[in-house]
């Protein structure tokens, strides 16, 4: 495998340290000089003051290292030995031993005062390295943000999110290690191409980030793509690799909006993705993703609050114009968004759990209602949607016969209502769950038919007793003859 060394970032990007150097050294050797003013002043070294040199050189050592440490006590050994009396009143000398031994001794305290910083420093930059830089790949990670500070420009930048689609597979057929080598090459492959000031992120496992200076952003992202398509080969091994790119333009140069634009990217990149797109420019449209978890978030509390309503639709028999049932239609009052209509926020639940507490809820609901005609002695067949998430839960059957049996209706009055794609996603399952509730006697009805490939043939093996045409079909069946035919 190959040694993954960690990569540094351009000079542009670093805290300049230079300046501090400069005012430490000037500060060190300011201060030796004054020391050597005070002991001068104060009648020579057989005073104390002398031991204050000690100050200067520790500082030296300590934030200039064993070197300049060391070069420091040479200057304020010499500039307290021969060049200053034992008594500057008698101007009496010294003896070469006094002030020989006080040289060795300056330079002893130099030397490991620097030593122990250089220690520091190592342990401190050891630290600093497994804090922002991955360890498996040795790219920089989301943790270096806090070490770069861009200079404000004339150029336009922009942040580039660049997902490796298939990183699973390459896993899973090829292991960790041969991964990390292909993201790493990925990465110097970048660094190489895109300009000296460009910045290259790993924030997570198959996620990349690059800060640069752009012309046009279908310019940049074009360019990057290309670069991509190149084929990649490690150890021989040649690697189908699948990206996924997304761009957003900085605004402005503060620490917010460079975080606003990260975002961006990555959703920008997220709908490439899903879009099986080579690359996406951000827009705010993409912002609505936000709103729509937000909403999710609220929803467990609409069912605790009551926000929501199951509204009744009747079905009329079309020969005798007689109402033959009724089917439930979910609505969600909001208290700030008003009337949340289903389309709006059924799919969105649907992507979540939370689809089996609702499923659980209407089914409840419907109940309730069936009851309440009950005791006006009117019998009604309510019908309700059914998730595909909801027929494939292995509890889905129990939870709603638990329902049934605390009520007092018949299972007959419970009308069950799944898609055609729901029912074709996995056929044989379907078939085993939906025979248990005919088994049990329940009306199931197909809607939306027509919709996908399955025939009245195929599904006729499947114990449904209603199928309702998509509207596609019936909508203009007055007007228009072909429809009207088929």
């Amino acid at each position: 495998m190959e040694t993954l060394k960690p990569s540094k970032f351009e000079s542009a990007f670093i805290i300049k340290t230079k300046f501090a150097r400069n005012v430490v050294t000037a500060t060190v050797l300011s201060s030796i000089a004054l020391v050597y003013l005070i002991v001068y002043l104060t009648g020579g070294v057989k005073f104390v003051y002398a031991h204050l040199m000690y100050i200067p050189l520790v500082l030296a050592g300590l934030t200039l290292g064993f070197k300049f440490g060391v070069f420091s006590a040479l200057i304020a050994g010499i500039l307290l030995g021969p060049f200053m009396p034992l008594d500057t009143i008698t101007h009496e000398p010294q003896n070469f031993a006094n002030w020989f031994f006080r040289l060795i001794m300056f330079c002893a305290i130099s030397l490991l005062s620097g030593f122990a910083s250089d220690v520091f420093k190592r342990h401190n930059e050891i630290i600093k390295n497994i804090w922002t830089v991955n360890q498996e790949t040795g790219i920089p990670n989301i943790n270096s943000l806090s070490e770069i500070r861009f200079r404000k420009r004339k150029h336009n930048h922009s942040v580039i999110t660049v997902l490796i689609n298939n990183h699973h597979n390459i896993i899973d057929y090829f292991g960790m290690d041969i991964y990390n080598i292909l993201v790493y090459k990925v990465y110097l492959k970048l660094k190489k191409k895109l300009s000296k000031d460009a910045i290259i992120i790993q924030s997570d496992s198959s996620k990349l980030w690059i800060c640069d200076k752009y012309i046009t952003l279908e310019t940049k992202v074009e360019h990057i793509n290309e670069l991509l398509k190149i084929p990649f080969t490690i150890n021989g091994i040649p690697l189908y690799v699948e990206f996924s790119i997304g761009i957003a333009k900085i605004e402005d140069f503060k620490m917010c909006k460079y975080a606003d634009a990260y975002r961006h990217s990555d959703l920008a990149a997220r709908y490439a993705q899903v879009n099986d797109i080579p690359y996406y420019i951000f827009e705010p449209k993409l912002l609505q993703s936000r709103g729509d978890f937000e909403l999710i978030s609220s929803f467990n509390q609409a069912i605790s609050e009551g926000q929501l309503r199951l509204a009744y639709q009747p079905k009329f028999d079309t020969n005798t114009l007689k109402p033959v049932g009724l089917e439930g239609l979910i609505r969600w009052y909001h208290p700030t968004k008003g009337l949340i209509m289903p389309d709006q926020f059924i799919p969105l639940i649907e992507e979540t759990q939370l689809i089996h507490l609702l499923t659980l809820w209407v089914i409840e609901q419907a109940v309730k209602k069936i009851e309440e005609f009950k005791k006006e002695r009117i019998d009604v067949t309510i019908s309700v949607n059914i998730s595909c998430k909801n027929l494939f839960d292995e509890h889905f059957y129990d939870n709603v016969m638990s329902i049934i049996k605390k009520s007092k209706i018949n299972t007959t009055q419970l009308e069950l209502e799944i898609t055609e794609s729901v029912l074709m996603s996995n056929p044989e399952v379907s078939y085993q769950i939906l025979k248990k509730f005919a088994n049990e006697k329940f009306k199931i009805s197909l809607d939306d038919f027509g919709k996908g490939y399955s025939s009245l043939g195929y599904l006729s093996k499947f114990p449904i007793n209603f199928v309702k045409i998509d509207r596609f079909f019936v909508k203009e069946i007055t007007n228009n003859e072909q429809m009207k035919e088929i």
